[in-house]
């Protein structure tokens, strides 16, 4: 991870609120992170019109997958933040916010977050310069969700070999580390998207 974003260790636990139904399968995806979007809209599609009610209008047969089902699996994949967490879940390593023991966020982000949010309410609509400095901060958080995509990438998908020192143990908990750090940094730059997205709706 970036210096920006390196946070203190926090206790790995096995969770039991894996899903039940893996949306990489739905969608006939490989489960990894860093998916082939074009594939993955391909897919989608297909699906869709596969599972249309109409096409079994005249059959005593449903179709085999229910559409809202196949959309939530596509908004799941093709989000970032959506798609670390199910990734987590279906692992049994899901990050409970909450917890005092597994927050992998670091003081100084959340700092950084809360400036943010300032400076978000502090925009007046008036001002001939919001629509201008909505889009820095826009641009801002998108680059630093770019950071964090590639992060993911590698915590994810990578063989974790790389900085090994032997202990197999101890390197499978630091990936879970930097997979629920990178799912946590994603959850929060959503947020601020949203965050900028209303505040340009009254502006």
């Amino acid at each position: 991870m970036s210096a920006r974003i390196a946070s203190r260790r926090f206790i790995v636990t096995n969770t039991s609120k894996s899903p039940s139904i893996n949306f990489f399968k739905v969608l006939d995806m490989p489960q990894s992170f860093n998916i082939d979007h074009t594939f993955l809209k391909a897919s989608y599609k297909s699906l869709i019109v596969a599972n249309h009610p109409d096409r079994f209008a005249s059959s005593s047969h449903s179709a085999p997958l229910d559409a809202a089902l196949i959309t939530t699996a596509f908004q799941t994949l093709s989000t970032p933040n959506l798609r670390a967490e199910h990734l987590l879940q279906l692992a049994g390593e899901a990050l409970d916010e909450e917890s005092s023991t597994q927050n992998p966020l670091p003081m100084e982000f959340l700092m950084e977050i809360m400036e943010i949010r300032e400076t978000l309410s502090e925009i007046d609509r008036d001002d001939p310069t919001a629509v201008d400095q909505l889009n820095q901060l826009k641009q801002a958080n998108e680059e630093r969700v770019l950071e964090v995509v590639a992060e993911a990438n590698v915590a994810f998908d990578g063989d974790g070999d790389g900085d090994s020192d032997g202990d197999g143990d101890s390197d499978k908990i630091n990936m879970v580390e930097e997979r629920r750090r990178c799912s946590a940094f994603l959850n929060y730059f959503r947020r601020i998207e949203e965050e900028i997205k209303e505040k340009e709706m009254v502006t």
